[in-house]
């Protein structure tokens, strides 16, 4: 039985149970097959500890860990498309582009700051890039934008005396 015959038959039988999957492979098709079939997130066992335990916080708060895929096209090969995020991803990305820090986000969205940073990684894994304002640079090369800040921040909006 393959992996993703078994990611199919634990899904079937316990469909409330968020599942992470562990693997060797950095194929970038079986990480796409992997979280098609319903897998909340994706590791490689190459990964680092500090990954696995943000990841499985993230999961178990409810999110989802999308690996950095390099995107396929119809033939299997590499392709030039829009990095996939989730929804609640895609939020936090818009806020991310109207400069919003983590605390900002948090409070916006109703998440803790650790959680907001669990999905400000998975947006830098998701493309490529190591920092929040490659992301925003990406992010706006594959259309993405923002909402649009309506006013400014003042501490007092944070709570801060």
């Amino acid at each position: 039985m393959s992996g993703l015959e078994a990611l199919d038959i634990f899904a079937r039988q316990h469909p409330a149970l968020p599942i992470i999957v562990i693997s060797g492979s950095v194929n970038p098709r079986i990480m796409q097959q992997v979280m098609n079939k319903g897998a909340a997130a994706f590791l490689t066992k190459s990964g680092m500890s500090d990954e696995l335990l943000s990841v499985t916080r993230l999961v178990l708060a409810g999110g989802v860990h999308m690996p950095a895929l390099a995107p396929l096209s119809s033939e299997g090969g590499p392709a030039d498309a829009t990095p996939l995020l989730t929804p609640r991803q895609e939020e936090v990305l818009q806020l991310l582009l109207d400069g919003y820090t983590n605390k900002e986000i948090g409070r916006m969205l109703f998440l803790s700051e650790e959680t907001v940073k669990n999905h400000v990684s998975s947006i830098l894994r998701c493309f490529g890039v190591t920092t929040r304002t490659q992301a925003v640079l990406v992010a706006r090369r594959h259309g993405y934008a923002g909402a649009g800040r309506a006013q400014p921040l003042t501490p007092g909006d944070l709570g801060a005396a």
